[in-house]
């Protein structure tokens, strides 16, 4: 492995390639450079956007037009003459303007603002960009909803995201991943407002110098930011009312001078919620109806502080460290009668009526150097991550007679838990530019360290530990990783190729209290992840591309975990050591026309496909765990595209479509083919005087979970009223979410001699009433801080 990294290093080294681009220099009338100027960048047929760009502290930009042709730029800055420079012939090499010089405009008494408007979609080389404005949103959704209408994207019935026909989506915030996963995300993106959002980029094929981790790609949701010196902040509070309130806000400030940057945000949520799953399983001739309730009270913190110091026009250094701090009560009540074939009646029903405290906290830190000049770019991160949860379970479990009148047996049991996760993470990239060429390099090292304790108590008179059901499980796992990319764009075409190389190496001890249940699994593998896209852009109106990746899905470090875990005297779920990575080969043919309507159609084969089975244990008990069940075949089609009725009034509807085949490797898994469509539209109404109403709405047809689970259609309407003020520093919304309350799920499936029908969802029908509010010098541009390199272990910790 450090043969390949040298290897690659060297090469990228002395390879003499370059980028091509437009580029410049903004200079004042004093020849001092000028920085935030907006540089845009129209087509010069049809005078469309193209993209824009900001020059930076010195005066300079760069931008990459998607194709050749003829193009102008225009150029903005408060205080200054807007410039416009025409007759750009772009040829597919560096197109260098030189020194550009500005004119002060002292006229100017009031904000110029930017009128072009972007398109909804764009395409640019491996990723589709879902622009965010006032045309598409109220403003006044959740980042969940806003998903919904990406193009090629699905969420199911469980929150869970879907990236043409794909599970596995990594998810991105301004570049870093999230760390977040399972019921930690889906809040997250309940909470994070749409009018905090400026697009979302989804790069369903990435490319080798990102992680190989997630069969499904990558989600990075970009944050709205300003663009000029001085100090801004913002305060956003929304209160929700459910089954039980909600409230979240979050206060964001920003100060930047030119040669430092800094951010400080603090967040909280304060939630209450209720779940409930009614589940009727029927096994060795025994029927068991459940029907159970969660009362949740989560209270949830975090905290975010960075900083950039731009040491020289060349060098640059940064920190940034994120923290979360949890807390999560819980209370369930269930009540499941036993019948057998022999009665007509129940013999008798279980009550278990339990409660559960959950405490948890994280902190990652990231710190970083770069250095750029006109050929070279470099880059180094170094990460260090802690994960740290406790959990205390109490589950009385009481059998009594159908009137629930006599006692005829309990069980009593508590559970302690202790998981701590470590991950240490190092990073390097190299960029040389030359021509028309461009060619990355890079390598990276992750290691993680997990330790769970999990201690089983049995409750009498007395509490007595159990050693059979108590056990210390100690993971590692380390990735070392290199890479070589390689770009360039000629006349109307575009190409990206490359190669990362991924060693991976683990150990899972575990270790029970008698040591008779001592076991040892160890790996060590490599795989090599090839991509390649390749782009054609026939006119400024018709843009097509055709793209290939390999992918690797690893499983979360928990569902490794072999401990039982009872959730109550007829149910558990346990992890599996022996789970093995599900390896994805997947092609994309992708069509964007004007700007604004996306087409596309996906092929994906998958090995050893990973899900959550529910199987017999014993008569009457069943278990839930993860296992390596069948090989998957998907293909997929998705279309989105935005209406313009009229300058008050504009649509939006997207449509997603996939089925997968399965190719079972376990001789009990009964494999189920469904083709699944899913539907989002939304349409938006300006009424006047600031306010805007919208009325949105899902679907889902038929679908599967997991494999196993086919479940009935599914969706919900909701509808949202929003009015600004201080020109639209204020802004006040009122929503309602699932009007008609028809998104609980029902689902059924077999495996074995096991089969379970049920229904279950959340408090899902809501009103929330929220308020934003910008204060500050409103052309401060908030820092985005730099991406650093735990990507995928951190996401793998929950």
């Amino acid at each position: 492995m450090k043969k390949l990294v040298l290897f690659l290093f060297l090469l990228s080294s002395t390879l003499s390639f370059g980028q091509a681009s437009i580029r410049g220099t903004i200079l004042d009338s004093k020849g001092d450079g000028l920085p935030f100027v907006n540089v845009i960048l129209f087509n010069s047929a049809d005078s469309s956007l193209i993209k824009g760009e900001i020059s930076n502290l010195e005066g300079q930009f760069t931008m990459r037009p998607p194709s050749t042709g003829n193009f102008y730029l225009k150029l903005q800055l408060i205080g200054m003459k807007t410039q416009f420079i025409y007759d750009l012939n772009y040829q597919g090499k560096i197109l260098d303007l030189g020194k550009i010089v500005m004119q002060e405009d002292n006229s100017v008494l009031e904000e110029v603002q930017v009128q072009a408007e972007k398109p909804m979609i764009q395409a640019e080389a491996g990723k589709t960009i879902f622009n965010i404005d006032a045309n598409l949103s109220a403003g006044s959704g959740s980042a969940q909803e806003l998903l919904r209408a990406a193009p090629g994207l699905f969420v199911d019935q469980n929150d869970n995201l879907i990236l043409e026909g794909r599970s596995g989506v990594q998810v991105f915030v301004d570049g870093r991943p999230l760390n977040l996963q399972g019921d930690d995300l889906n809040a997250y993106l309940k909470n994070l407002q749409s009018d905090q959002i400026e697009k979302v980029e989804i790069i369903s094929q990435p490319g080798s110098q990102y992680d190989a981790a997630g069969n499904a790609g990558i989600i990075n949701i970009v944050l709205k930011r300003d663009k000029s010196l001085g100090t801004t902040g913002s305060y956003s509070h929304r209160y929700t009312q459910g089954y039980y309130p909600r409230n979240n806000g979050n206060l964001n400030l920003y100060h930047n001078r030119k040669a430092v940057r800094l951010l400080a945000s603090v967040g909280y949520g304060l939630n209450q919620s209720r779940n409930f799953m009614d589940l009727y399983r029927r096994q060795n001739n025994i029927d068991f109806d459940q029907r159970s309730f969660v009362h949740s009270d989560r209270k949830a913190y975090n905290t975010r502080l960075g900083a950039d110091w731009r040491i020289s026009k060349e060098h640059s250094l940064g920190f940034s460290v994120k923290g979360d701090l949890s807390n999560n009560d819980e209370l369930s009540s269930s009540r499941t009668p036993i019948i057998p074939d022999s009665s007509s009646t129940s013999t008798q029903v279980l009550l278990s009526k339990g409660s559960t405290e959950n405490e948890s906290y994280s902190l990652f830190s990231n710190v970083y150097y770069r250095w750029k000049n006109d050929k070279n770019q470099f880059g180094i991160d170094l990460d260090q991550g802690r994960f740290s949860a406790q959990s205390a379970t109490d589950q009385p479990n009481r059998y009594v007679n159908d009137s629930e009148e006599l006692l005829l047996s309990s069980r009593h049991y508590q559970m302690a838990t202790d998981r701590e996760f470590d991950l240490y993470s190092a990073k390097a990239d190299y960029s040389r530019n030359l021509g028309a060429w461009n060619i990355n390099s890079g390598f990276k090292w992750s290691e993680v360290r997990t330790a769970n304790d999990f201690n089983f108590y049995l409750l009498d008179s007395v509490r007595i530990q159990d050693p059979n059901r108590s056990n210390l499980f100690d993971y590692r796992e380390a990735i070392s990783a290199g890479y070589i990319e390689t770009s360039r764009d000629w006349q109307n075409w575009g190409l990206q190729a490359g190669l990362r190389y991924e060693h991976t190496t683990s150990k899972g001890q575990l270790y029970t209290l008698d040591a008779s249940g001592d076991s040892l699994v160890q790996r060590d593998y490599g795989n090599w992840f090839p991509s390649l896209s390749l782009s054609y852009k026939k006119n400024p109106l018709s843009q097509w591309t055709l793209s290939y990746s390999r992918r690797i899905q690893r499983p979360n470090y928990q569902n490794l975990n072999p401990f039982l875990y009872q959730r109550d005297e007829l149910t558990f779920y346990q992890g599996n050591p022996f789970l093995i990575p599900q390896i994805s080969d997947n092609i994309r043919i992708g069509h964007l026309y004007r700007y604004s309507t996306s087409t596309s159609v996906s092929y994906s084969y998958t090995q050893n496909f990973f899900a959550q089975i529910t199987d017999t244990v014993g008569e009457k008990r069943s278990s839930l765990t993860t296992r390596n069940v069948a090989d998957t075949r998907s293909l997929s089609l998705s279309f989105g595209s935005p209406f313009k009725h009229s300058k008050w009034w504009n649509s939006y509807v997207s449509v997603n479509t996939f089925q997968t085949w399965y190719i079972p490797r376990d001789i009990s898994f009964q494999a189920v083919d469904l083709l699944t469509v899913s539907l989002y539209g939304q349409t938006n109404f300006n009424l006047g005087d600031n306010w805007q109403w919208q009325i949105s709405g899902w679907w889902s047809s038929p679908s599967l979970w997991g494999g196993t689970y086919r479940t009935k259609s599914l969706g919900a309407v909701n509808t949202s009223i929003s009015k600004s003020f201080m020109n639209d520093k204020l802004k006040v919304f009122v929503n309602f979410n699932d009007v008609f309350f028809s998104s609980p799920w029902y689902g059924r499936m077999s495996y074995g001699g096991l089969s379970i029908s049920g229904t279950g969802g959340h408090d899902s029908r809501q009103i929330e009433v929220g308020i934003s509010y910008r204060f500050g010098n409103e052309q401060v541009k908030k820092l985005k801080l730099d991406e650093g390199g735990l990507e995928d272990e951190s996401k793998r910790v929950n």
